[in-house]
């Protein structure tokens, strides 16, 4: 298997780093094409959601956040599924 999903996930973890949070699930995603059980990419991909979760809630769109933070929620249980272990800092089943 190749190992360009290590980059892409590297960089997906770089963009979040810089609140480009957008940019970070699609490398992310891409990742994901590469390698699917990627728990890592799973996990950017939760926390990415859960920071624009917190930016719509900050901006009073908090239909959006509910949306927001299911989808990391989502990612973030497909992280565990494959990595039982994984930390995700405050997350809970």
């Amino acid at each position: 298997m190749s190992k360009e999903w290590m980059a892409l996930t590297h960089k997906a973890y770089k963009c979040g780093v810089k609140g480009e949070y957008q940019k970070s699930i699609e490398l992310a995603e891409k990742a994901l094409q590469l390698n699917p059980r990627a728990s890592e990419a799973w996990r950017l991909i939760g926390n990415a959601y859960e920071f624009l979760g917190d930016e719509a809630e900050g901006n009073g769109d908090y239909k959006g956040a509910i949306e927001y933070y299911k989808r990391a929620t989502m990612a973030w249980n497909k992280a565990r599924e494959i990595n039982p272990r994984i930390i995700i800092p405050g997350y809970h089943e």
